[in-house]
């Protein structure tokens, strides 16, 4: 992985060669429909919202509104709905849900040494609220858009805050990756990535 940037560290660079594509493409929305199964609409919104607090839970039903483009009156309706499902919480002084039973938090240890290269709108920095902790200091103007909207920027991320950005140019078969921390990482850092990245 490349340390880099304007802080102190010349970029570096990794070089990455495309997998073979999977068997079955992502991209003909048809041949995937073949496999789904119908189920009730109230059933399947209760499943999208289990799920939604799963990954990003705590979480709020206008937070909830914002992540799938719905009213947040509708969403504050369906959270009232699976509240059988649900347990209340507070997060930052402020009212939020989880699912029923999931309330216990993994150790804060896991994250740290974790050294991450995620892609443009990756659903972990998209998702994530409040995105303050998420995107602390520089990073807040480094890697999201001025409007405040995240995504916008392939992102590094260590011990699981956005701590930089990163760049790719692809040259035939290869990619030339540099990536530009926003601090100066500690030596280990450098050498144990997690490429998580579509390529």
């Amino acid at each position: 992985m490349a340390a880099g940037g304007g802080h102190g560290q010349s970029p570096r660079r990794i070089v990455l060669r495309p997998e073979p594509r999977p068997p079955r493409d992502l991209h003909q929305p048809a041949a995937l429909a073949a496999d789904l199964q119908a189920i009730a609409p109230d059933e399947a919104i209760a499943k999208v919202i289990r799920d939604y607090l799963f990954a990003y839970g705590p979480a709020t039903p206008q937070k909830f509104a914002q992540w799938i483009g719905a009213p947040p009156l509708w969403a504050i309706e369906q959270f009232e709905q699976c509240q059988r499902d649900l347990t209340e919480v507070t997060l930052d002084g402020t009212p939020a849900w989880v699912v029923e039973g999931d309330t216990s938090m993994p150790p804060a240890k896991e994250a740290v040494g974790s050294v991450l290269l995620l892609p443009y709108f990756d659903a972990y920095v998209v998702g994530s609220h409040p995105r303050d902790p998420l995107f602390p200091g520089q990073a807040t103007s480094r890697a999201r858009a001025p409007s405040g909207q995240t995504g916008n920027y392939p992102v590094l991320v260590v011990d699981g805050v956005v701590a930089g950005v990163w760049h790719q140019r692809r040259s035939g078969k290869l990619i030339d990756l540099t990536v530009e921390p926003l601090h100066r990482l500690s030596a280990p850092q450098p050498r144990t990535p997690s490429e998580t990245l579509s390529t």
